[in-house]
């Protein structure tokens, strides 16, 4: 599997990828993963930047059971990830390799895997038991580093 390089990932943004009548909604002073944010969102889908680099993407959460799916397929597209909503944790896996990773919690599985290795990303996966995949978080591994 190869993964969207990081020049390419932080350029995206998530209006670029909208369709018809979908808008985004602005985020700011976003706190996720203990740190500061900004970014856009559409039903709990968003694209986020570090408030302290906000011209660099590092982190899309995609919440697959919101329609139209095409636009959630794209993303992952070009992101050179290729999960889908429903998937089973064994596809997953089969696809991302060993989790590195399992949390659970009210019934929702979360495997978080590392993919790419010169620039690395996080990749977690929500799943649910009558659903499947569900959500999906891609981070780059440089999200950590204050700048």
């Amino acid at each position: 599997m190869k993964v969207i390089s990081y020049e390419r990932f932080g350029r995206l943004r998530l209006a670029d990828f909208l369709i018809g009548e979908m808008q985004t909604e602005p985020l700011e002073n976003w706190e996720f993963m203990d740190r500061k944010w900004v970014g856009e969102a559409v039903a709990f889908t968003e694209f986020l930047r570090l408030q302290s680099d906000p011209d660099v993407l590092r982190s899309i959460a995609l919440n697959l059971s919101v329609e139209p799916q095409k636009v959630w397929n794209k993303v992952l597209a070009v992101c050179g990830v290729p999960l889908q909503r429903g998937m089973s944790e064994k596809a997953v896996r089969d696809v991302l390799g060993r989790s590195v990773g399992q949390v659970e919690i009210k019934g929702t599985t979360t495997l978080t895997f590392s993919a790419g290795e010169r620039e690395p990303y996080d990749i977690r996966c929500a799943f649910k038991p009558e659903t499947g995949l569900s959500y999906v978080v891609i981070m780059r591994a440089d999200y950590k580093i204050e700048v």
